[in-house]
């Protein structure tokens, strides 16, 4: 249970679904108007069709890497937590997590002089 001065990280599963409410949304716009549409990517079909292949690729790849954050806001909400054991670090976070050192117990010394010197 966090403590109520703790910030809690959401999921992003909420902001996945604001990007396929978008995504329905354009896609409605889409079918209203895809005679002119169909016309227009039939001009030069090789490079319509690329550019569309693109972009739904781009569209999977930012829904999947958003989805990839859920196991760094895990471990982020169970450190700011307290928790002593946290799960697995994950692979985003893995340089704060050595310097936090490995249980989470704290900043390290040599990291905690570092940054009382000014950081560089």
């Amino acid at each position: 249970m966090a403590k109520r001065d703790t910030l809690v990280i959401k999921p992003p599963s909420r902001f996945v679904w604001r990007m396929v409410g978008f995504l329905a949304l354009v896609s409605g716009i889409v079918w209203l108007v895809h005679e002119p549409l169909v016309k227009a990517v039939s001009a030069n079909p090789p490079l319509n069709i690329g550019i569309i292949t693109v972009l739904l690729l781009g569209i999977l790849f930012t829904i999947g890497q958003t989805l990839n954050l859920r196991p760094e806001i895990k471990w982020l909400n169970r450190m700011a937590d307290g928790s002593r054991r946290a799960p697995k670090t994950p692979a985003l976070l893995s340089p704060l997590a050595r310097m936090l050192g490995e249980d989470g117990s704290g900043l390290r010394s040599a990291v905690s002089r570092w940054l009382l010197d000014g950081g560089g």
